[in-house]
């Protein structure tokens, strides 16, 4: 199974998921809209060498050879419907980061992060850099009917390599499995499947918290 939901996990407490809110809008109004769309697919972080370092995951080096995707930043044209904005920012409340210890949600090598799918229609099919494991919390769904949808290789594509850092064409892999999240309720995800957003209203936007799944979690 790709994505699960985790029912014994405890909910969010509302005012802290305010606190989360408002610092993303608050980074987003101190950045002035140099956030970066997902056509760019780079992060905010108080320091990407920090973040590297403090979540220890091996960073996959891309090459052009023999890959089944495209280069994130080689996509903005490349699908018939519209490339959402992908948008990410470091939580950096000390009470968050507490509370989520408290509960082992997250450890001293995870960084969590609120993430923000916007003014699109979808997330391209991708797989996850730095992580293989992902346990979300959304606050926000961004419409009715959106869902992770989690995709292989077509058969004779298969021998091709599959990369962080690259998009995939629909027409090179099949949809395998699809998960529709609930709104504050914390989900599983296999970030080493290729996964994407699907089905996003364009009136609406997709947020919530992200993070590596602990081992206890695992």
């Amino acid at each position: 199974m790709q994505a699960r939901f985790l029912p014994a996990l405890p909910r969010l407490p509302d005012d802290l998921a305010q606190i989360l809110l408002d610092d993303f809008e608050f980074n987003r109004v101190k950045l002035k809209g140099s956030l970066d769309n997902c056509a760019r697919f780079k992060s905010f972080f108080p320091s990407s060498d920090q973040l590297a370092l403090k979540e220890r995951r091996k960073q996959i080096p891309f090459t052009s050879v023999n890959q089944l995707g495209t280069l994130m930043t080689q996509i903005e044209n490349a699908y018939d419907k519209k490339l959402c904005d992908f948008n990410i920012i470091a939580v950096t409340s000390s009470v968050v980061i507490e509370w989520l210890r408290d509960h082992k949600l997250c450890d001293d090598a995870t960084q969590p992060v609120v993430q923000e799918f916007v003014n699109g229609e979808f997330f391209p099919p991708h797989v996850d850099l730095h992580r293989t494991n992902a346990i979300n919390y959304c606050f926000e769904l961004g419409g009715q009917h959106v869902t992770t949808d989690f995709w292989q290789p077509r058969k004779e594509f298969a021998h091709l390599a599959v990369s962080p850092r690259t998009a995939f064409p629909y027409e090179k892999i099949e949809l395998i499995d699809s998960f529709k999240a609930e709104i504050h309720q914390w989900f599983r995800l296999d970030t080493s499947v290729i996964h994407s957003v699907e089905n996003m209203n364009l009136s609406e936007r997709r947020i919530g918290l992200t993070m590596t799944t602990p081992k206890n979690l695992l």
